[in-house]
């Protein structure tokens, strides 16, 4: 009796074919492979994270035009920051200035509002005037210096909390920086410079630069190592349950092929790997493996007659 179901003839007919022309059909699949693994070697890698939050449109006014969260996410900011008890000596002061003036100096960061350049406001002879904490910007060349430096800070509200801890014991930079497509170079430069500070003090780092590019570290080497990791997990467990070779491989290149399908379908679409659509290949590996077990447990029941 013929079934009624037109998916299910249609799903017959496609089993009919492949088992009638099994070479055919693995030549396309070796064909559709090879496309999809070509794009698959060129997906993107996008860490950006500002730019996937919704749209929050509570405090615009009627008729206002709504704004693309990415827009906002044209720039970048970079902290630096410096931690001690001894964080006012000359010496220290003097080599975070120098790290500060360095790091601007990179193509694309641009200078911010650091200790050394704060506007501050003093009384002078029944005048108001201001400037930076310092003369002409500089670091101070004395303890004298240094703790005067210290103390225009602490009395400045604005900077308490800001470019200077409560408790005097921490300064920080706010630097700006244009929007890039991967901060890895970027970070390693970075690093390479404040290097010499984290010998005399504790140095921090901070700001969506270093988020954005330990994001991007985590969607590239820590995925592929995941990946490789959770197939042989896959793998073993196959071995376990069929005590098979065939039982093993059939199953692996199914879902080693799945895998690579979407990756490289994602890469044909312009999708790009983002913290979001990093789960759709570990989907695609459990889902393939479930459905594999399945299909084997079926084969081996319907070949044992009588069981």
């Amino acid at each position: 009796m013929k079934s009624r179901n037109p998916n299910k003839r249609l799903l017959y007919r496609i089993i009919a074919f492949a088992v009638s022309k099994p070479l055919i059909v693995l030549g396309l699949v070796v064909v559709l492979t090879a496309v999809f693994a070509f794009f698959a070697v060129r997906i993107q890698v996008k860490p950006d994270v500002i730019s996937l939050l919704p749209e929050d449109n509570t405090d615009e006014a009627p008729g206002q035009e709504r704004k693309d969260p990415a827009e906002n996410a044209g720039e970048e900011f970079l902290i630096i920051a410096i931690e001690g008890d001894d964080i006012f000596s000359p010496d220290v002061l003097s080599l975070y200035y120098d790290v500060l003036e360095q790091v601007v100096a990179i193509e694309g960061i641009e200078p911010g509002i650091t200790p050394f350049n704060l506007t501050v406001f003093e009384k002078r002879g029944g005048r108001l005037v201001m400037g930076p904490p310092v003369p002409r910007g500089r670091p101070p060349g004395n303890k004298e210096q240094a703790e005067q430096f210290r103390e225009k800070l602490l009395s400045t509200r604005y900077a308490r909390n800001f470019i200077i801890s409560e408790d005097g014991t921490l300064l920080s930079a706010f630097l700006p920086a244009v929007k890039r497509d991967s901060y890895g170079s970027l970070m390693e430069r970075i690093r390479e410079i404040t290097r010499p500070l984290e010998e005399l003090t504790a140095t921090y780092v901070s700001g969506s630069i270093p988020f954005v590019e330990r994001t991007e570290v985590y969607l590239s080497r820590n995925f592929i190592r995941l990946l490789i990791l959770a197939s042989v997990i896959i793998l073993f467990m196959y071995y376990l349950s069929f005590r098979s070779f065939r039982a093993v491989l059939l199953p692996t290149v199914v879902v080693l092929l799945g895998t690579l399908w979407t990756i490289g379908f994602m890469s044909m679409m312009g999708f790009a790997v983002t913290i979001i659509t990093i789960i759709t290949p570990p989907l695609v590996l459990t889902l393939g493996s479930s459905y594999s077990i399945h299909i084997l447990n079926q084969y081996y029941r319907e070949s044992k007659p009588g069981l």
